[in-house]
């Protein structure tokens, strides 16, 4: 069931996503609303799968450029802003988070994810895409290695208590507009992935799929706060 942007959700359990800034605002949702989380919640993907590179892969997403206030934060007509769950605005508050992504998920009903978050690792790079927040509450990881080779994880959080579930994937494609996974580097994608969702009791299962485009920066694990000005952003995939 969806919700407004003003109502608060159960305080239960908060998540946070990391955070990096460039050129002024954010490049990833920051932050979730606290949720209760689906107990013993996990997921499979035994398949195996190579990104493809796809040098001429185009859309809208990577063309563009949009940003919103980070979840929770309205502007009012008049302008000022609103901190919907009850706390002083902040400067982290002020910046805009640019949306990377273009995802549409049919998780708990159909809906955009407009984020993504990418994170060197000492293989190649994770991938967090995630939106539609309040009323949905859901993220697609994707580790991709050197070789291409990747892997899809995926988790939610209910806005009320649930049985243990499990999901596993059953279908996934990943295509890339360059195999460049070094960090401060523009990294533009498409996927797709199919997964089951089944409650562990009563073994009742429903499938959904996530697809859709991406365009993070991949930052370094240990990076933090706004960009330090002169560092620059390596894009070569640019069209």
């Amino acid at each position: 069931m969806k919700r407004s942007q003003n109502t608060i959700l159960p305080v239960v359990v908060s998540v946070i996503f990391s955070i990096s800034a460039i050129d002024g605002f954010l490049l990833a949702d920051p932050s979730s609303p606290p949720v209760s989380v689906a107990p013993d919640a996990r997921c499979e993907d035994n398949l195996v799968g190579v990104a493809a590179v796809v040098p001429k892969l185009s859309c809208r997403l990577f063309h563009s450029t949009k940003t919103s206030y980070r979840w929770g934060i309205i502007e009012h007509d008049d302008g000022h802003l609103e901190n919907t769950l009850g706390d002083q605005i902040t400067a982290e508050d002020l910046m805009r988070i640019e949306h990377t992504a273009d995802c549409t998920s049919t998780h708990q009903g159909k809906h955009v994810m407009e984020f993504c978050d990418a994170v060197a690792t000492a293989d190649g790079v994770k991938l967090t895409i995630s939106g539609g927040m309040p009323a949905y509450a859901s993220d697609l990881s994707v580790t991709v290695n050197k070789k291409l080779e990747f892997k899809c994880f995926f988790s939610a959080v209910y806005p009320a208590p649930t049985g243990a579930l499990h999901w596993k994937v059953t279908k996934k494609a990943l295509k890339l507009k360059s195999d460049n996974l070094e960090s401060r580097t523009r990294l533009r994608g498409w996927i797709s992935v199919e997964f089951e969702e089944t409650d562990d009791k009563s073994k009742e299962m429903h499938t959904y799929k996530i697809e859709g485009f991406f365009k993070p920066v991949i930052q370094t694990p240990q990076a933090e706060g706004p960009q330090r000005e002169g560092e620059q952003i390596m894009d070569g995939n640019r069209e």
